[in-house]
């Protein structure tokens, strides 16, 4: 490639890069979000913590100086590295928490270590198979303390807990005090085989898991500390569950299992059995709530509010809490979340008379995203659900 080649190549990508700046700035503090964050993971000890935030705080300052002074391209560039180190430190800082738990040496060594008194909050909707004595299931604790060796210890920290037999009354958001035993999440013991421990460490942010054997003590505080949002839409999606099974009662729990899990994201009910047989015909996308259901919800609102004299601008605003709240009923997948709040954008657009660009709407649902947990840039629906949409985004116009 000849030298006159190579410049051109070069002023046309920085031309690129200022076209961008104009048009999707969103999209570009997403893309140094996630580098910030990868390179956060990947040399945690690079730059110290407090060194970093300084920075990010310095950059902000700087950045607002340098539009002020009319230097938009220099402003730009310091912007987008000061967004990469906020999030860099802000994930570092994760990080470091989840290595503070004080039995982790003991968790890494393999060794089990039995506790009482364990003060959690259940931070997931409880999940149980079986009923009566033979009633097992699975919950998210965050637990705040325990006692072991006559010895009380802070925590704070999260855990997969599973219970031999879980109490029926437990629900989301319930303060208990249990005793169990804290064990070391499994590695993988062959190649692409599952493994616990990084499945864990980050969709959960945990380091290890709590169990719970039949007649250990479940104390129940009496107090709740769900969001009430959350609850609501607990109860929403039971009565939707209902709705749905309202006619189909007879039906095998195959049948009613896949009309679920396709319109609620409600997995838990399908045999395992049901979902090999979508696994191995390369359609368990069925499962998951996706864009695409968000998308039938807000297209239901747009076309049916006008129906009762509501006027376009009114329904924008409506749909808004809408999806948001569907994407919390169906369980907050990365792809619903990415999509209720593209939508948002788009219908406030509307509201506003200015219309919303789709990597500009993309990349702030990503940042929204990633403020919330930034474990997520490693999930595979976090990736798949914005990776799909950048793709159609990107041929959309040449196609």
């Amino acid at each position: 490639m000849s030298e006159v080649s190579k410049k051109s190549h070069v002023k046309n990508g920085f031309a690129c890069l200022l076209k961008a700046r104009r048009t999707c700035p969103l999209f570009l503090l997403s893309i140094a979000a996630v580098v910030g964050i990868l390179v956060g993971d990947l040399t945690p000890n690079l730059i110290p913590e407090w060194l970093s935030w300084t920075l990010g705080i310095s950059g902000l300052v700087a950045t607002i100086a340098l539009f002020g002074k009319k230097c938009p391209v220099i402003g730009s560039f310091v912007l987008f590295l000061t967004i990469a180190l906020l999030f860099s430190a802000f994930h570092v800082q994760k990080l470091d928490h989840l290595d503070s738990f004080v039995l982790l040496p003991n968790l890494n060594r393999g060794q089990t270590i039995r506790v009482t008194d364990a003060r959690a909050t259940v931070v997931s909707e409880p999940r149980f198979t079986g009923s009566g004595q033979r009633r097992f299931g699975r919950a998210v604790l965050k637990i705040d303390g325990f006692r072991l060796a006559g010895r009380d210890w802070k925590c704070h920290h999260r855990f997969p807990a599973v219970f031999e037999i879980m109490p029926e009354e437990l629900k989301y958001g319930d303060r208990i005090e249990v005793s169990g035993r804290f064990e070391p999440l499994r590695e993988a013991t062959s190649p692409g085989a599952f493994h616990e421990k990084k499945f864990h460490f980050r969709s959960n942010d945990a380091v290890g898991k709590f169990y719970v054997e039949a007649g250990n003590r479940v104390d129940f505080s009496g107090e709740n500390r769900g969001f009430r949002v959350v609850h609501w839409a607990h109860r929403t999606r039971d009565h939707l569950e209902s709705a749905l099974m309202h006619g189909i009662g007879h039906h095998p729990i195959e049948t009613r299992s896949v009309i679920t899990a396709m319109v609620l994201g409600m997995r838990e009910d399908a045999p395992e059995e049901v979902e090999d047989l979508f696994r191995l015909s390369g359609t368990m996308h069925i499962f998951a709530v996706s864009g695409l259901h968000v998308g039938i919800i807000a297209a239901f609102a747009w076309f049916m509010l006008p129906l009762f004299g509501i006027s376009r601008r009114t329904a924008s605003l409506i749909i808004i809490p809408v999806v948001l709240f569907y994407a919390v009923v169906t369980g907050l997948r990365p792809s619903a979340i990415r999509a209720a709040i593209m939508i948002s954008v788009v219908a406030l657009g509307f509201c506003l008379r200015r219309p919303a660009r789709i990597l500009n709407s993309l990349g702030f649902a990503a940042l929204i995203i990633l403020i919330l947990n930034t474990q997520q840039v490693f999930q595979p629906g976090f990736q798949l659900s914005f990776a799909v949409l950048l793709a159609i985004a990107w041929l959309a116009n040449p196609i």
